[in-house]
Protein backbone atom coordinates (compact mmCIF):
# COMPACT_ATOMS: atom_id res chain seq x y z
CA UNK A 1 0.00 0.00 0.00
CA UNK A 2 1.23 3.47 -0.90
CA UNK A 3 -0.09 6.42 1.13
CA UNK A 4 0.53 10.11 0.52
CA UNK A 5 -0.94 13.45 1.59
CA UNK A 6 -1.40 15.19 -1.76
CA UNK A 7 -2.83 18.45 -0.34
CA UNK A 8 -3.77 19.61 3.16
CA UNK A 9 -6.34 17.14 4.51
CA UNK A 10 -6.47 15.20 1.21
CA UNK A 11 -4.93 11.75 1.19
CA UNK A 12 -4.33 9.29 -1.64
CA UNK A 13 -3.56 5.61 -1.31
CA UNK A 14 -3.12 2.83 -3.78
CA UNK A 15 -3.18 -0.91 -3.36
CA UNK A 16 -3.50 -4.04 -5.46
CA UNK A 17 -7.10 -4.89 -6.26
CA UNK A 18 -7.80 -8.38 -4.84
CA UNK A 19 -9.96 -9.43 -7.82
CA UNK A 20 -7.54 -8.27 -10.54
CA UNK A 21 -6.33 -10.71 -13.20
CA UNK A 22 -3.68 -10.03 -15.87
CA UNK A 23 -6.24 -10.18 -18.68
CA UNK A 24 -7.95 -7.10 -17.18
CA UNK A 25 -5.00 -4.92 -18.25
CA UNK A 26 -5.45 -5.70 -21.94
CA UNK A 27 -7.05 -3.30 -24.43
CA UNK A 28 -8.20 -0.41 -22.29
CA UNK A 29 -8.73 -2.42 -19.14
CA UNK A 30 -7.47 -1.57 -15.70
CA UNK A 31 -4.21 -2.17 -13.90
CA UNK A 32 -3.72 -4.20 -10.74
CA UNK A 33 -3.01 -1.19 -8.54
CA UNK A 34 -6.01 1.06 -7.91
CA UNK A 35 -6.36 4.40 -6.11
CA UNK A 36 -8.57 5.73 -3.36
CA UNK A 37 -8.81 9.10 -1.62
CA UNK A 38 -9.76 10.49 1.76
CA UNK A 39 -10.70 13.99 2.85
CA UNK A 40 -9.90 14.23 6.54
CA UNK A 41 -10.73 17.59 8.12
CA UNK A 42 -12.34 18.85 11.31
CA UNK A 43 -15.78 18.99 9.73
CA UNK A 44 -15.48 16.21 7.14
CA UNK A 45 -14.31 12.63 6.81
CA UNK A 46 -15.04 11.33 3.33
CA UNK A 47 -13.62 8.27 1.59
CA UNK A 48 -13.74 8.24 -2.21
CA UNK A 49 -13.87 4.79 -3.86
CA UNK A 50 -12.07 3.16 -0.92
CA UNK A 51 -10.20 -0.09 -1.17
CA UNK A 52 -9.14 -1.96 1.95
CA UNK A 53 -5.62 -3.14 1.10
CA UNK A 54 -4.90 -6.81 1.55
CA UNK A 55 -1.12 -6.34 1.41
CA UNK A 56 -0.92 -4.25 4.63
CA UNK A 57 -4.31 -4.60 6.34
CA UNK A 58 -3.08 -3.81 9.86
CA UNK A 59 -1.55 -0.51 8.76
CA UNK A 60 -4.70 0.49 6.88
CA UNK A 61 -7.18 -0.42 9.62
CA UNK A 62 -5.07 1.19 12.35
CA UNK A 63 -4.99 4.48 10.40
CA UNK A 64 -8.71 4.33 9.61
CA UNK A 65 -9.59 3.44 13.21
CA UNK A 66 -7.69 6.55 14.34
CA UNK A 67 -9.51 8.77 11.84
CA UNK A 68 -12.88 7.38 12.91
CA UNK A 69 -12.01 7.90 16.59
CA UNK A 70 -11.14 11.54 15.87
CA UNK A 71 -13.72 12.47 13.19
CA UNK A 72 -16.53 9.93 13.54
CA UNK A 73 -17.68 7.40 10.95
CA UNK A 74 -16.88 8.21 7.34
CA UNK A 75 -19.11 9.14 4.48
CA UNK A 76 -18.19 6.96 1.50
CA UNK A 77 -18.62 8.27 -2.01
CA UNK A 78 -18.67 5.75 -4.86
CA UNK A 79 -17.95 7.49 -8.15
CA UNK A 80 -18.45 4.48 -10.48
CA UNK A 81 -20.27 1.23 -9.84
CA UNK A 82 -17.15 -0.92 -10.20
CA UNK A 83 -15.46 1.13 -7.46
CA UNK A 84 -17.62 -0.35 -4.71
CA UNK A 85 -14.67 -2.60 -3.71
CA UNK A 86 -14.07 -1.87 0.05
CA UNK A 87 -17.17 0.19 0.83
CA UNK A 88 -19.20 -2.62 2.40
CA UNK A 89 -16.32 -3.84 4.57
CA UNK A 90 -15.72 -0.31 5.87
CA UNK A 91 -19.43 0.36 6.42
CA UNK A 92 -19.76 -2.92 8.34
CA UNK A 93 -16.82 -2.00 10.58
CA UNK A 94 -17.98 1.51 11.52
CA UNK A 95 -21.56 2.00 12.66
CA UNK A 96 -23.00 5.24 11.31
CA UNK A 97 -21.05 5.16 8.05
CA UNK A 98 -23.03 6.54 5.13
CA UNK A 99 -22.55 5.43 1.55
CA UNK A 100 -23.34 7.72 -1.36
CA UNK A 101 -23.62 6.04 -4.73
CA UNK A 102 -25.59 6.32 -7.92
CA UNK A 103 -27.47 3.29 -9.21
CA UNK A 104 -26.38 0.58 -9.93
CA UNK A 105 -23.58 0.96 -7.34
CA UNK A 106 -26.05 1.55 -4.51
CA UNK A 107 -27.48 -1.93 -5.01
CA UNK A 108 -24.01 -3.42 -4.46
CA UNK A 109 -23.60 -1.90 -1.00
CA UNK A 110 -26.13 -3.06 1.55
Amino acid sequence: MTLQEIAPHLWWWSAPHPEWKPQYAKKGGWEETVSSYALVADDAFVLFDPIAPTDEPERFWEALDGDVAHHGPPAILITLYWHVRGAQEIADRYEGTTVWAHEPAAALVG
